[in-house]
């Protein structure tokens, strides 16, 4: 038999590259492969209130009890899942679902993943949903590619409606009450920004504060009187501080005064309203921060610390580090512990 030389050569070469292509495909197959997070053998047992932690890892939302037991995935598709949040008494779960990164829905499902529905209706993209305080309905950002509001609607699906029929860009910035039917919002207009109140049982709305060039991250006090956001004021666009204004409009003030160019961002108050938890934003570093709401006591808790949050009794705070483990911080001791794998935890609100 006389072989073609350079004709197989050829050919090994085009086998040498789909054998190639088929492993580079492979390994990043495997790479994206959905995989359980996993449980540290520390299981917190030193505190005495145990609460149920919803997370995300990956593109899928899973739940842990806070002393590293009960580790339940709630969700299991290719499709990305953000913004969980827990309804007032820790049945439901709430969160905006994509399957192809382009148009958004809000779904709810039961505490332990069963029961997935979608409830949003007539929207390229629904996001950021947030129970209301007696868990009967749900807040969102809402866009149809024309414009782009709040809306509500019951957990049912039923009685979709806006919250605000202006004309206003509503960013994406807003904070339900957490014992009253109302809701903070931000609007920008002709480069000014603006935060106003709107009460869901009178569909009537308040300006709280106007003037400054950028507002964001708003977040309602627990007791739902005051309200922190971070704003650039007249400094450049890449620096916030943190402020607190009443409800009212009254008693604004600024908590925070970095010099630095950074912007803080993320405000979280304890459940008592005497500290906030926040972090700035310094290229790829992400120091973590706590502080008195009377400006005292500025502490450095870690430095790469994101999606903060509190446990209800105060004893820990919660955040992800640059490797996306959870870590438990204790607010007494200042020990930190991980207790798994993930990013985006939110606390119930009930105890175990």
């Amino acid at each position: 038999m006389i072989f073609d030389t350079k004709k197989n050569n050829k050919q090994n070469m085009k086998n040498f590259i789909k054998v190639y292509l088929w492993l580079i495909a492979a390994i990043l197959l495997s790479c994206n492969k959905l995989t359980d997070p996993i449980i540290p053998e520390n299981e917190f047992t030193k505190y005495e209130n145990r609460y149920n932690i919803l997370f995300r890892h990956g593109v899928d939302l899973y739940s842990i009890y806070s002393d590293g037991t009960h580790l339940v995935r709630l969700t299991n598709s290719d499709a990305v899942k953000q913004h969980a949040t827990w309804s007032p008494d820790g049945s439901k779960i709430a969160f905006d679902f994509s399957s192809d990164l382009i148009t958004t829905d809000i779904r709810i499902m039961n505490s332990d993943g069963t029961n997935i529905r979608t409830i949003s209706h007539n929207f390229s993209v629904a996001q950021y949903p947030q129970f209301t305080a007696d868990g009967k309905r749900i807040i969102f950002h809402g866009s149809d590619q024309i414009t782009e509001r709040l809306y509500s609607l019951n957990i049912d699906g039923s009685n979709q409606f806006p919250l605000q029929t202006e004309s206003d860009y509503i960013l994406n910035d807003f904070d339900v009450h957490p014992l009253e039917d109302k809701v903070v919002f931000q609007t920008r207009k002709n480069d000014t920004c603006c935060i106003s109140e709107f009460d869901i049982a009178t569909s009537l709305s308040h300006k709280i504060f106007e003037g400054e060039n950028y507002i964001g991250d708003l977040i309602y006090s627990c007791d739902g009187l005051k309200i922190a956001y971070t704003t650039t004021g007249t400094t450049p666009v890449s620096h916030r501080d943190i402020y607190i204004i009443n409800t009212d409009g009254s008693g604004k003030y600024k908590l925070t005064n970095f010099t630095s160019p950074y912007p803080i961002r993320m405000p979280v108050w304890s459940p008592d309203d005497s500290r906030i938890v926040f972090h700035v934003r310094k290229g790829d570093e992400y120091p973590l921060y706590v502080i008195n709401t009377d400006g005292s006591n500025l502490t450095e808790i870690a430095s790469y610390g994101r999606g903060q949050s509190w446990s209800p009794d105060i004893t820990r705070i919660s955040y992800w580090n640059f490797d996306t483990e959870i870590i438990i911080y204790d607010v007494e001791t200042g020990s930190k512990t991980k207790l798994t794998d993930g990013y985006d935890i939110e606390w119930s609100k009930t105890k175990i």
